[in-house]
């Protein structure tokens, strides 16, 4: 039996392929009941996925095969039942652009068992009723783009628990007192009110900050103290480098395990701290009680990095036409161990590439095509079995907050000081930045003010470190005797705090004017690390923490001395001018090390960027000398 419904409606065709695609949202809109996935893993790559659901009284037991797409035109997916009323049903949904205007079809496919007409009467209520709600749902969509309508998803909030307002009102106190901006705090409690349940469940920070135009390390803030006020409840989420997917959370970093397991996609994976572990929130039980119902696994939007996912049967072709922006992307399979890549530039003129799929590799007959062109790419399915293809894009998405970026936080460390990893947990992380810090004749000023009046200025220096790293995204990682080692995310904010430091420490002074004012020595450097437990301490360890001291023993004092790869970064260059710095380039060995490495003495203007006068000469970003 087949069913179809085609619809004019007023959007166009991406953004109404946001809506369609997110299977998950779009199913439980419809009406179609949550559904239990169990996963078998395949010899050949992948699984296979076995889902559950109970619809009109029966339960119903299929196997789902894997989604077919290509963005933004059309997706769909076939089941296979071995219970209920049905045989086998496909559905999915076709959208052509109409100028401003998308012209939506939904189909849908039902064949019955052969018996009974109980079940023939099920497959035309459940084709008719699918194709219905789906010209209802596109309606929504349409007000909502329009701005008639509030909410597109009126089921889905219907669905929604209600929130304890005392509850929600103690934690409000308690933010407020805690500093939490105003503003920001009243959207989070709305949101913690009135967002459906699956927007309160693992939800990530920098994606509601884009939602409400807000800041996104204010908002990663608000949520931090939100946790500690007890509205929300942080996890360590472990992504599947594969479909990049959540697929094991933890409530503490000790839980944290290092190697991480897909069902789904069937592989297992290290767990890079700064790309693979994100945190994320979900809504406090006690302050409202939320339901993790899952409607649909395998739809486009799960997965939006991938923009076409095709399966292809041994010895034939299928053929995708695409649109894509300039950048790198990938074509690959789960069946087949080695990948093609593919470079998608501005000035080529590549509109065709064919993509020939044996059961060891992938290959392209060209590699390099044009960007926002409508090209064809054909897949021709040389192996002896039906691969599943999926064409991606290389570049991660920036709209998760990474472990590595929460943990170099100064209000992380000092709103979660207990979240260690386990004893013997070391997790990679691709790059960081750390500088080291020290003061330069400390024994002399212990001898001339004696050991109280010395130490007391040596502490109240270390609040003066940790106030300008925290404001430029850092956070102190330890102090050893009178030196402090901070870590940062971006080589440019190490740059940043290194500036406003050297610029301010001269209002650190010591109350006796018979002593030496401060004098302190930097040295920062980046690359890769681990994570691991020092003394129930988040720590560092690896060559880059080690380049970092010794760079830092080449501080002069007043100065700070960077690695050239921290030079490397373009915005650095823009943060040493915007700062008026004089830059002088050397070479030297490092102690304990055996490389030679090329180094450079940044020396900072004496007064505050924002003091210089306009017109006034200062130092062009990038400039340098060569030291003599």
């Amino acid at each position: 039996m087949r069913f179809s419904r085609s619809v004019f409606v007023q959007m166009p065709q991406g953004e109404l392929w946001r809506f369609l695609a997110n299977t998950d949202r779009f199913n439980r809109e419809i009406g179609l009941p949550p559904v239990r996935y169990t996963f078998s893993p395949q010899a050949g790559g992948g699984s296979v996925v076995q889902a559950e659901a109970r619809i009109l009284g029966q339960r119903l037991v299929w196997r789902e095969m894997p989604f077919e797409w290509v963005e933004p035109h059309w997706f769909r997916v076939r089941r296979l039942y071995q219970s209920g009323p049905f045989r086998e049903v496909v559905g999915g949904v076709r959208l052509e652009a109409r100028g401003e205007a998308t012209l939506a079809t939904c189909f849908a496919e039902v064949i019955p068992k052969l018996s009974g007409l109980g079940r023939v009467a099920a497959s035309l209520l459940i084709g008719k009723k699918a194709v219905d709600e789906f010209v209802r749902a596109c309606r929504n969509y349409e007000a909502c783009y329009l701005g008639r309508l509030q909410n597109p998803h009126p089921r889905e909030a219907a669905l929604s628990s209600p929130a304890d307002a005392n509850r929600l009102s103690a934690a409000a106190r308690a933010l407020r007192e805690a500093g939490a901006d105003t503003a920001l705090l009243e959207r989070l409690l709305a949101h913690l009110r009135s967002a459906p349940d699956a927007q309160l469940i693992r939800f990530r920070p920098f994606e509601l900050a884009d939602a409400w135009g807000a800041d996104r390390l204010d908002v990663l803030r608000l949520c931090l103290l939100a946790t500690r006020a007890g509205a929300l409840d942080l996890e360590w989420s472990i992504l599947c480098p594969s479909c990049r997917g959540v697929k094991q959370s933890y409530g503490r970093l000790g839980d944290l395990l290092p190697r991480g397991h897909c069902d789904a996609c069937n592989i297992e994976y290290g767990a890079d701290f700064d790309r693979l572990v994100e945190v994320r929130f979900t809504v406090h039980p006690t302050l409202r009680p939320v339901t993790d119902r899952v409607y649909c696994i395998g739809g486009p939007m799960v997965t939006p990095h991938i923009h076409a996912q095709l399966c292809v049967p041994p010895g034939s072709s299928a053929e995708a036409w695409v649109a894509l922006p300039p950048g790198r992307f990938r074509v690959r399979s789960l069946q087949v161990p080695r990948a093609a890549e593919l470079a998608v530039l501005p000035r080529v003129a590549g509109e065709r590439a064919t993509l020939r799929i044996n059961r060891e590799t992938i290959t392209a007959d060209t590699c390099d095509l044009s960007a926002h062109r409508r090209l064809s790419l054909e897949f021709v399915n040389d192996a002896d079995r039906e691969v599943q293809v999926r064409l991606e894009t290389e570049a991660w998405t920036d709209r998760g907050a990474s472990a590595a970026l929460v943990t170099s936080l100064q209000e992380f460390r000092d709103l979660f000081s207990s979240e260690v990893l386990s004893p013997g947990v070391e997790l990679a992380i691709r790059n960081l930045t750390l500088m080291f810090s020290d003061l330069r004749g400390s024994t002399r000023l212990y001898d001339a003010a004696g050991d109280a009046p010395a130490y007391a200025l040596v502490r109240d220096h270390f609040q003066f470190m940790a106030a300008r790293i925290g404001r430029y995204r850092g956070a102190v990682v330890k102090t050893m005797g009178d030196a402090v080692l901070a870590v940062f995310l971006q080589p440019v904010d190490a740059i940043r705090a290194a500036a406003e430091i050297q610029q301010d420490i001269r209002s650190l002074r010591p109350s006796d004017p018979g002593l030496p004012p401060l004098v302190l020595k930097l040295g920062a450097h980046c690359g890769p690390c681990i994570a691991v437990n020092a003394n129930d301490r988040l720590d560092y360890f690896g060559t880059t923490v080690n380049v970092a001291q010794r760079v830092q023993d080449q501080s002069e004092g007043g100065d700070l001395v960077v690695t050239d790869r921290m030079l490397a970064d373009p915005e650095v260059a823009r943060a040493l001018g915007e700062a008026g710095a004089r830059v002088e380039r050397y070479e030297a060995r490092l102690r304990g090390l055996e490389a030679g490495f090329v180094l450079y003495r940044v020396t900072f203007s004496a007064e505050r960027p924002g003091d210089v006068a306009h017109g006034e000469e200062r130092a062009r970003p990038g400039e340098m000398t060569d030291r003599e």
